[in-house]
């Protein structure tokens, strides 16, 4: 194994989208080789479901306010783009919001109640753990 060489990819911008799979797993779950300054991950309110064809609503934007990059219903199992006008920001964050029973409307369903799980992360060249 020690033959077989290591490659990185280089960071030259940050990206303008990013594609992600919906697990519905919990924070324990989690894998990633940034360290607790640029990724953290909090389930609350009994943290989202995994069980298949469970939908939450996802809401990826730039920490501290600003671009929305992701704002819909996604199914466990299903993929979604975080997709900017330009680039990413550097840092990221992902509510992902539990769907009460009857509810249809985001004003009803993107409440700080049905907060199951918040995701935060970096995008920034500068973090050679991209």
């Amino acid at each position: 194994c020690e033959d077989i060489p290591q490659f990185r990819p280089v960071c030259e911008q940050r990206p303008s989208s990013m594609e992600f799979v919906y697990s519905g797993m919990p924070c324990t779950d989690s894998s990633t080789v940034q360290g607790a300054a640029d990724f953290g991950c909090e389930d609350s309110n009994g943290g989202p479901s995994s069980d298949e064809g469970a939908e939450a609503w996802i809401v990826a934007f730039a920490l501290g306010g600003g671009e929305v990059f992701h704002d819909e219903i996604v199914t466990v199992g299903d993929a979604f783009a975080a997709d900017a006008q330009n680039f990413l920001t550097d840092d990221m964050r992902v509510n992902v919001y539990t769907i009460p029973t009857g509810a249809t409307d985001r004003a009803d369903i993107v409440l700080p109640a049905n907060l199951v799980q918040t995701v935060r992360f970096s995008t920034a060249c500068d973090n050679d753990e991209v």
